[in-house]
């Protein structure tokens, strides 16, 4: 049995929907189960899916393919901010998925990796959760960037841009 569906005013809806297989087989990729799916969205929640897929595919997976992978936090256990950051030095250019998995009211220090110490870096953030930040590479490794987060499950993706010198 599935948990009811919780309806939040004014906050980002975040969809997570978990492919399963088996025996290779996708689950999903039935077509009762997606009609099912698409019957129980709303328009606002397809749109969002849209939104969300089409930033998957014009700007992480590009980015991930040829980025390094840094784990930002300690191990995840569930209750404490979690995050990964994929940065590529050739390209300049990065990504931190921060999530929020319980209630943990902190705002923790997130250090990046990975980032030239002399240059600049621009962190923007994809739901606008937070306004943008400019540091020096040397500032966001050392001391990190803090952020907020809209309470428990919430979670943003940070791009980072090297700026040019």
């Amino acid at each position: 049995a599935h948990p009811p569906p919780v309806y939040a005013c004014n906050r980002p809806v975040i969809l997570f929907v978990t492919v399963c297989l088996t025996e290779r087989a996708p689950v999903l990729a039935n077509a009762d189960v997606q009609a099912a799916l698409l019957h129980a969205w709303t328009e606002a929640d397809r749109r969002a899916i849209a939104r969300e897929v089409r930033t998957y595919r014009t700007r992480l997976r590009p980015l991930i393919r040829h980025a390094n992978l840094y784990h930002v936090f300690a191990w995840p256990d569930g209750v404490h901010w979690d995050g990964i950051e994929y940065y590529d030095p050739a390209a300049g250019q990065g990504v931190v998925y921060v999530f929020n998995p319980g209630a943990d009211p902190t705002h923790p220090a997130i250090p990046l990796k990975g980032l030239e110490a002399r240059r600049s870096y621009r962190l923007t953030f994809e739901d606008g959760s937070n306004p943008p930040v400019v540091q020096t590479g040397e500032q966001l490794m050392r001391d990190g960037f803090r952020m907020t987060l809209r309470g428990p499950l919430a979670s943003e993706l940070v791009w980072i841009e090297r700026l040019p010198d």
